[in-house]
């Protein structure tokens, strides 16, 4: 009980003491409810006003940066506009060097290749004919003789003798150019300008090569310049016909 009553008398003591307090606090001005009422008015007017203001400065911030995302965009696109026509520009550029570097390529295989033809027929006209401008002819044909499967750094040339007179006269020399592939013989003449007795010599050497060595698998006939006439002289006789006029 006095437990209780000791509790109880010191709350007394508290609330007197408070009470106390704000009667010393209120004794001079006192506050009246409508004074607290009006000054909790004023309060929330200001409040309400730095709401609005700090909404206003939110709106205006948020103006602002949207406005600037704008510019940036802005130029953004203006980066990425300079940046795809620049590009088209070195592609552009690109195409033309290489466009002028194939014309140039091929303006100056044409002159090399106009120049061997020439060295050819000067050659054939001064009856210079042998290995070295056989050889010269089948670098010129070399494209097309790729195209038959020919590498023209495997064709052999060989001497035939008709010692016995079996095809030409006694002791007749000639020759003839030869490539071996998979055991197979292809014989190949080679000529500046081929007429019908090339192509009639020639069967003759097939039949002399036949005799010493063995029947050839294929006869071909190479030239630069060759008339349609004797050009199907040729492949009646089952000679296969490569000539410069078709490259």
């Amino acid at each position: 009980m006095s437990n209780s009553l000791n509790e109880r008398k010191i709350r007394e003591l508290i609330e007197k003491e408070i009470n106390k307090r704000i009667n010393e606090l209120t004794s001079k001005n006192p506050l009246t409810r409508e004074d607290f009422l009006k000054g909790m008015d004023i309060i929330s007017e200001r409040f309400e006003a730095m709401d609005r203001r700090f909404e206003e400065l939110i709106k205006t911030m948020n103006d602002r940066f949207e406005a600037m995302d704008r510019r940036f965009e802005a130029v953004d696109r203006r980066f990425e506009e300079a940046d795809r026509r620049f590009k088209e520009l070195i592609t552009t550029m690109n195409d033309r060097f290489e466009a002028s570097d194939q014309r140039f390529k091929e303006l100056v295989e044409a002159m090399n290749r106009n120049f061997l033809i020439l060295k050819v027929a000067i050659d054939s006209l001064g009856r210079r004919s042998g290995i070295q401008l056989e050889k010269t002819i089948l670098k010129l044909l070399e494209k097309s003789l790729r195209h038959q499967d020919i590498d023209i750094n495997k064709v052999q040339w060989i001497e035939l003798i008709d010692e016995k007179g079996e095809v030409f006269p006694p002791n007749y020399r000639t020759d003839v150019d030869v490539l071996i592939r998979d055991g197979l013989h292809f014989l190949m003449e080679i000529k500046y300008k081929a007429d019908n007795r090339d192509v009639f010599h020639f069967l003759k050497v097939a039949e002399l090569y036949a005799k010493k060595y063995r029947h050839p698998n294929k006869l071909i006939l190479v030239s630069l310049e060759i008339n349609p006439k004797t050009q199907e002289y040729a492949e009646k006789q089952n000679i296969e016909v490569i000539t410069g006029e078709e490259t």
